[in-house]
């Protein structure tokens, strides 16, 4: 089960509060945590860095799978991965460009991906030439 609420508690919002940070109507969160609409990809995003947790943990995952944040993610901190902390230069880049898109566009680069994962699976050579997107900085 979501855990929209039990987050935003955590974290010392009121609903107000956590609206006018999300840039979105009190009724939407409201709505959200009743599980009468979900949030789109970007607030849910949001939501996770304005709480400082995981999109994993807002949404109940760990919980679902019987692990802790921790053991789900790895090598990063569950706030960690909801920056691009703990990424190759060349993720950090990919995440940048995609954070950029609606949600349409972010639709059709997850069904890209897809295509490109069968058609150039990992365990074939292949690598970057040059930078992949210029006048993109290291960030982290």
């Amino acid at each position: 089960m979501y855990k929209f609420k039990e987050c935003r508690q955590k974290a010392g919002l009121s609903q107000k509060s956590a609206a006018l940070s999300l840039h979105v109507k009190p009724p939407s969160i409201s709505d959200w945590e009743n599980g009468k609409t979900n949030p789109t990809i970007d607030n849910l995003i949001k939501m996770a860095q304005l709480y400082q947790v995981s999109i994993d943990h807002l949404l109940g995952v760990t919980e679902m799978i019987g692990l802790t944040p921790d053991e789900l993610l790895g090598r990063v901190s569950s706030y960690e991965a909801g920056t691009l902390a703990g990424l190759q230069l060349d993720e950090r880049r990919i995440i940048t460009e995609y954070r950029k898109l609606n949600d349409t566009g972010k639709m059709k680069t997850f069904e890209f991906i897809l295509m490109a994962r069968n058609t150039y699976p990992a365990d074939q050579p292949g690598e970057w030439q040059g930078d992949p997107l210029p006048g993109v900085e290291n960030q982290k």
